[in-house]
């Protein structure tokens, strides 16, 4: 534990856990009427139309539908159509409606459309409302109020569990596994009794949570290994996260390409296998998880086999550089857009988890090769990503002084256009 960070020392790891709790839901805004702490997606703004609205007809946008089919379908001429667009030149390109998001249009007594709302998003919402002289275009806001919310916990099975026996839910579990994720193998390294701390934002709307935002702190003791992250955003807009040093929290590559599973074979010279029914190698690390469990690249790198080969089943296999590739067995199947000669980013979903192959069940057969040669995953020490820049250490010291001490500080809210705030990374061993 960092020395800036004082514990409460009277109090054991649950207990501390149920504080937190208590006080986050003192802090937290009271909820709506509805009581939802997930509700479903509303409108930014609910407004009434200028006349009275005979009826209001709500909808989602259907895959392939443009603005045009949505309106003249609603009873709008071809030439009101074109009103609104001029409207909108310089607001919102009605090119960019996308299937799945909200609509809702207002219709006066005779049937024709007054009003229309298309949510672009969860703060902004188009609106085209009738004048006399034609249609007028807005864009509308409704910005989030954060709040910075502090909770702790300890593992006494998953780290899903975990998060969720504070009252957050599972999003949050998934924010801080993706942020340990070079360093932690959380299918496989987490034990009972592992502890975590996290500082973070929550988003909130018309008195309603809407969803988590960044993590800006978080702590967490890994068979007694204490890691902590800070936040950091640098001067040309780069985020991430960094050691006190300045060294980069992410490593050349993912500890491990599912985000949760379990570990059914390891690495050996000799194992029996359930297929062939006899002893060989197996030269990688089995994860067992549900059928079409996302796949994750596990740096970037070049697609050189992507499809079916033997008792591989679907197989990709990913040259990163000179010295490592990595391979993909049994995927039931390969993402779209993946195949030879592509090149694939860390965390690129490239397949789905799967039985092809020799294979008696859902699991990924995940292979490491360095120089060639197979070598055990679980035991690679990978090579840190670019530190943070020599220019910017001492505004990097600032905030490594002005956001650690609040893991323990009462929260703020602020709007979610304030993105000048301190954040870093830390990690202590």
């Amino acid at each position: 534990m960092n020395a800036g960070c004082s514990r409460i020392p009277s109090a054991s790891s649950g207990v501390r856990s149920s504080i937190a709790k208590a006080v986050n839901l003192l802090r937290r805004p009271p909820p709506s009427a509805e009581g939802s702490r997930y509700p479903a997606f509303v409108l930014a703004s609910e407004a009434p139309p200028q006349s009275v609205p005979y009826r209001i007809v709500r909808g989602k946008i259907r895959r392939g539908q443009t603005f045009y089919d949505l309106m003249v379908g609603q009873g709008m001429t071809p030439q009101e159509v074109l009103q609104i667009t001029r409207a909108a030149k310089g607001i919102f390109s009605l090119r960019k409606i996308r299937a799945g998001h909200s609509y809702k249009v207002a219709l006066d007594a005779a049937g024709r459309p007054d009003e229309v709302h298309y949510a672009i998003d969860a703060q902004r919402t188009f609106v085209a409302t009738r004048t006399p002289s034609g249609f007028e275009a807005v864009v509308e806001t409704d910005p989030y109020e954060i709040y910075e919310q502090r909770v702790e916990g300890v593992i006494t099975s998953t780290l899903f569990e975990a998060v969720q026996a504070t009252g957050e839910g599972p999003e949050l579990a998934v924010k801080l596994a993706e942020i340990f994720a070079w360093d932690i193998d959380f299918n496989f390294d987490i034990r009972r009794g592992d502890r975590f701390v996290l500082l973070f934002e929550e988003k909130w709307q018309g008195g309603k949570f809407r969803e988590y935002g960044r993590i800006l702190a978080a702590e967490f003791v890994n068979q007694g290994e204490v890691m902590q992250a800070l936040f950091y955003k640098s001067s040309d807009g780069k985020r991430g996260y960094y050691t006190p040093e300045g060294k980069s929290v992410q490593k050349q590559f993912l500890r491990s390409p599912l985000k949760f599973s379990r570990i059914s074979s390891k690495f050996t010279y000799k194992r029996f296998h359930p297929v062939l029914k006899r002893y060989r190698p197996h030269l990688g690390v089995d994860y067992v998880a549900p059928r079409g469990t996302p796949i994750h690249a596990a740096g970037d790198g070049k697609v050189i086999f992507a499809g079916r080969k033997g008792g591989n089943g679907n197989f990709v296999k990913i040259r990163h550089n000179g010295t490592y590739m990595t391979g993909y067995l049994h995927l039931s199947r390969i993402a779209k857009g993946v195949r030879t000669g592509r090149k694939v980013r860390q965390g690129q979903v490239i397949g789905y988890v799967g039985s092809t192959g020799l294979a008696t069940g859902p699991h990924l057969c995940y292979r490491f090769y360095k120089h060639g040669k197979f070598v055990n995953p679980l035991r690679v020490k990978f090579p840190s990503a670019s530190p943070v820049p020599r220019n910017e250490m001492d505004a990097f010291r600032k905030v490594q002084e002005a956001l650690l001490p609040q893991l323990l500080s009462e929260p703020r809210a602020y709007h979610v256009d304030r993105d000048d705030y301190l954040v870093g990374a830390i990690r202590h061993g």
